[in-house]
């Protein structure tokens, strides 16, 4: 009986995990592009030039990070 009761509870912790990572990467999403909407009405060169320093940004990231040993 405690086994059931463990598993029942460890599936909770990953419910609640999944459900709050989920809610908050659509909101994140969301914002997002609202963000984005209001930057561009205001200024469309300057939108490009946000777009491109976070392209340049992921693209440093994952070349750092791809060739970084993991612990």
């Amino acid at each position: 009986m405690g086994d059931i009761t463990s598993r029942f509870g460890s599936l909770a912790a990953v419910q609640s995990l999944l459900t709050n990572s989920l809610i908050g990467g659509l909101l994140d999403g969301i914002m997002v592009v609202i963000v984005f909407a209001m930057m561009y009405l205001y200024s469309p060169q300057l939108s490009l030039v946000v777009i491109l320093v976070v392209l340049l940004y992921a693209l440093l990231r994952w070349a750092f990070l791809a060739n970084a040993p993991a612990y």
